[in-house]
């Protein structure tokens, strides 16, 4: 996988997150209640994974050049 692609699929990624939260958290203040955020748990940790392993993608291949 090239470079661009690679930030490309990342970004998306954390857009994606990013609209995810802001949906939610409209939603659960309209709620009123306490929220158990167990997306959090499955998720966010996803996403830090995801993320680690694209920047060591990135990382590699320009340490091989």
């Amino acid at each position: 996988m090239n470079k661009k692609r690679a930030i490309i699929i990342l970004s998306v990624c954390w857009l994606a997150f990013i609209v995810w939260e802001i949906l939610f958290m409209n939603w659960a203040n309209q709620q009123g209640t306490a929220m158990v955020r167990f997306d959090l748990v499955v998720i966010l940790p996803i996403l830090i994974l995801f993320t680690i392993f694209m920047l060591f993608q990135i990382y590699s291949k320009r340490r091989k050049k």
